[in-house]
């Protein structure tokens, strides 16, 4: 039987890695968001430590501005003081939009980056999911073990 070329999907992954697992095999029935192979990224572990990091410097500056506009209500600020931290503040919203963009790029769920802001640590794994059910026809990343 002849696959039907106009329903056959390549799957590429949208991060660079290393593969850690394959746990596929050919002929395997897969449903649409199984893992295909799971990937160790070193570019996923950057733009999640530099969105954690943008996170905790937004809400540090968040704090400052609420003291800022404070003191301006007593008097103990200036209005320059305080357009000054709301410059800084939204430089900062801007930072980790961009940065959360960055991470959905490759497709990081929701869950996944609710969860980085929870995690005590980054745990920088892809995993390569196919846009519909099917047979897997061709494989062509194999695990990596280190």
């Amino acid at each position: 039987m002849k696959a039907n070329e106009y329903r056959e999907v390549h799957v590429t992954p949208l991060v660079g890695g290393i593969v850690k697992e394959v746990p596929v095999v050919l002929g395997d029935h897969v449903k649409r968001g199984q893992a295909l192979a799971i990937i160790f990224s070193s570019e996923l572990a950057e733009a999640e430590t530099q969105y954690v990091s943008y996170l905790a410097e937004l809400e540090a500056e968040h704090k400052k501005l609420e003291r800022t506009q404070n003191l301006l209500k007593l008097g103990a600020a200036s209005q320059q003081e305080e357009e000054e931290v709301a410059a800084t503040h939204a430089a900062h919203e801007s930072h980790v939009r961009a940065a959360l963009e960055k991470l959905k790029l490759p497709r990081a769920s929701d869950r996944q980056i609710a969860a980085l802001k929870q995690a005590e640590q980054i745990i920088p794994i892809w995993l390569c999911l196919p846009p519909i059910g099917g047979v897997v026809l061709t494989r062509n990343a194999i695990s990596v073990w280190l």
